[in-house]
């Protein structure tokens, strides 16, 4: 991973992990350095359509596509009105066949 983030021209995991996180350790856990490897991926394959793939493959897909679906509001005038979370609908997502 860290030859993907030099060819990218970062730092590498350590490195960013120790100097810009709020949980500068997460690297030495497997749980936390599986959670950097599926944001790095998520990075990486932005806007490729990877994303529904990698949820399945990760087992991950009944907690995501379970969550709220949020927006901000369009209709506010101001940016204190206008950046404001609201909720859209629900999703459902049954099993992971669908």
């Amino acid at each position: 991973m860290d030859r993907i983030r030099l060819r990218a021209g970062l730092k590498g995991i350590i490195e960013s992990w120790t100097a810009y996180s709020n949980n500068p350790r997460k690297y030495s856990t497997k749980e936390g350095l599986r959670a950097i490897i599926h944001r790095e991926r998520a990075i990486e394959m932005m806007f490729e359509g990877q994303r529904f793939w990698d949820l399945r493959r990760w087992k991950e897909a009944s907690e995501e596509l379970q969550k709220d679906i949020t927006g901000w509001n369009i209709i506010g005038k101001t940016d204190a009105t206008y950046y404001q979370e609201r909720f859209i609908f629900s999703q459902r997502f049954i099993a992971p066949r669908d």
